[in-house]
């Protein structure tokens, strides 16, 4: 691909692109930081230069990278902010991460992911009316949405309302049996609440 077009953004674009999808992420920012080069208006190299930095743990150039996708498209790069929020969160930015998600909800009220991140950030800083709204809106938006049940579950139990985060875990387990989330959700609402909190975020 490079032989034939050597000097053009798309080639380093999309061997970035095929690097990140094989995990390759340290290799893959190469090349989108070579497309950005050549064209510092390719939104989507920025895009998946912040997410590849992301899944190597950089915020502060994955964070960069992603704010100039949003720029560059002359609109919010959903995917890259709604994981910078998740790494913010997963920092200890509880804080941040609930101020740039909600941004992302703003901008696109119909993205799932930002507004089930929106839930935990909500959680972390102490938000739990908001996330119970959050969570409420989540089940209106996707009913059958597996995450959707879980993370509403989660809100009920921070709220003390186990029977009703029972429930939602019960529905979870409903939709998809497969997935052991929900067996340690039902087990964790009446025995372990932190627990609860904690297998979350390893199995997000």
């Amino acid at each position: 691909m490079l032989r034939e077009s050597p000097n053009t953004a798309l080639a380093y674009n999309n061997l970035g692109t095929i690097l990140q999808q094989r995990d390759q992420n340290q290799d893959a920012v190469g090349y989108f930081l070579r497309a950005i080069q050549l064209d510092s208006t390719y939104a989507s190299a920025y895009n998946g230069a912040g997410l590849a930095y992301l899944n190597l743990a950089s915020i502060r150039f994955g964070g960069g990278s992603c704010w100039n996708a949003g720029d560059t498209f002359g609109r919010t790069t959903k995917v890259c902010l709604t994981n910078l929020g998740w790494a913010y969160l997963e920092a200890g930015r509880a804080q941040a991460a609930a101020d740039l998600l909600r941004t992302v909800v703003h901008d696109d009220p119909t993205t799932l992911n930002a507004r089930l991140n929106l839930v935990e950030a909500d959680l972390a800083v102490g938000n739990v009316a908001q996330a119970d709204s959050m969570g409420r809106d989540l089940l209106r938006l996707a009913p059958g949405n597996l995450r959707a049940h879980l993370a509403m579950g989660k809100v009920l139990l921070r709220q003390g309302r186990n029977p009703e985060a029972w429930s939602e875990y019960r529905k979870a387990r409903e939709l998809d049996a497969t997935s052991p989330l929900p067996l340690v959700m039902l087990i964790s609402a009446f025995s372990n609440p932190p627990q609860a909190d904690s297998m979350i975020r390893l199995c997000h």
